[in-house]
């Protein structure tokens, strides 16, 4: 063992010996001594990272105080935004002194004025209240007192029409207007339209007795109102009378139409006025216009079974002066029974069936004929 120690001592030493003379005989080169440094070097030391001990902890940032210096500069708060100046006040103050007090009185006046209309509002409605509370119910704006109780009892009144003839004072309601084949086209009687009508009952205004002849159309007022139940006053005056049936197989299978609601074409009023003319019982001084608005009043006839007394009005604006001038119609045009019951001849029996022509709407440009 020894023995192989000494050898290996030996070899070394012949081995640095050759690499001197090659160092001086400059046979040596770097890659062979870095190799040969690589060789003789010693091994580094491996660096291992031990784990701190709880002691050894680094302290953590929560206890220490914080050492960032306060600024002593207080917080700015915000500039409020000046207000722009109003410049009508301005133009205001500018004025002259006379002016503005002139101003001011203007602006009172003004006041005043609201404060008076807000009064007379009032004052319109306030007597209502006590029959809201009566009834329990809420009223059309602008009602008339005398029609509240009546209104209280039927929402569908209109108004009051009086026959100074027959001494009628009768509430008309919706349900009293005509339902006519053209009912879809008609309006209420609180309207502008030429032609309305009203089916009433003989209890109610005995019709047929003031106006059947001449004689009793002369000694009559022939006056009509009709107050709505806003309390305004529409007059009409009676211009004629006639009978009609309501059976189309007495009247060789027509129906006249005298229950109309609307406004006729001119052409249709013409051969309108033609067909009334015929059927009055008597003819006054009047001719009928395609300006005048008109109202039909029919009651039950016992004249014949099925029949119709009708009675034609005018709508006039000023006070009525009754028609004296009255003659009896010689020729009336009855319905085809009265006829066949009397054993007469019919000289209107080759006449032609009139049906209306109605505008159907406010424009007057559309129309149509009701049968």
């Amino acid at each position: 063992m020894k023995d192989d120690n000494n050898l290996d001592k030996t070899l070394k030493d012949i081995e640095i010996e050759e690499l001197l003379k090659s160092v001086k005989s400059g046979q040596f080169s770097n890659d062979a001594l870095k190799e040969e440094n690589d060789i003789l070097r010693p091994p580094e030391p491996s660096i291992s990272q031990s784990k701190p001990t709880p002691d050894t902890k680094p302290k953590t940032g929560k206890n220490k105080k914080d050492t960032k210096p306060k600024s002593d500069k207080k917080a700015k708060k915000p500039k409020k935004k000046s207000k722009k100046p109003n410049k009508f006040l301005a133009k205001i103050k500018a004025l002259p002194k006379k002016v503005k007090i002139i101003v001011s009185a203007v602006i009172l006046a003004a006041i005043l004025i609201g404060i008076i209309i807000g009064i007379i509002s009032y004052a319109q409605t306030a007597y209502l209240k006590p029959y809201e509370k009566k009834y329990g119910i809420e009223f059309p704006k602008g009602i008339a007192e005398e029609f509240c109780d009546e209104y209280a009892q039927n929402d569908n009144l209109e108004g009051r029409l009086v026959i100074t003839d027959t001494g009628s004072e009768i509430p008309i309601c919706s349900s009293y207007e005509v339902i006519a084949p053209h009912a879809e086209v008609g309006t209420k009687l609180i309207s502008n339209q030429q032609f309305k009508s009203i089916y009433l009952s003989k209890e109610y205004a005995d019709l047929e007795n003031a106006y059947k002849n001449a004689d009793s159309y002369t000694d009559s007022t022939q006056e009509v109102k009709f107050t709505n139940i806003y309390g305004d006053n529409t007059t009409y005056q009676v211009i004629g009378a006639y009978y009609v049936t309501t059976r189309s197989q007495d009247d060789n299978d027509y129906l006249f139409m005298y229950n109309l609601y609307g406004d006729l074409t001119e052409d249709s009023f013409d051969d309108y006025e033609d067909r009334i003319n015929s059927r009055l019982l008597y003819r006054t001084e009047y001719n009928l216009s395609y300006l005048d608005s008109f109202l039909t009043l029919s009651v039950e006839s016992d004249f014949m079974s099925g029949f119709r007394f009708v009675v034609l009005c005018r709508q006039v604006d000023a006070d009525i002066v009754p028609y004296t001038d009255v003659k009896i119609n010689e020729k009336v045009h009855y319905p085809q029974v009265w006829y066949d019951v009397n054993k007469k001849e019919n000289t209107y029996r080759f006449a032609s069936k009139w049906y209306p022509t109605i505008y159907t709407d406010e424009e007057h440009k559309n129309t149509a004929v009701l049968k």
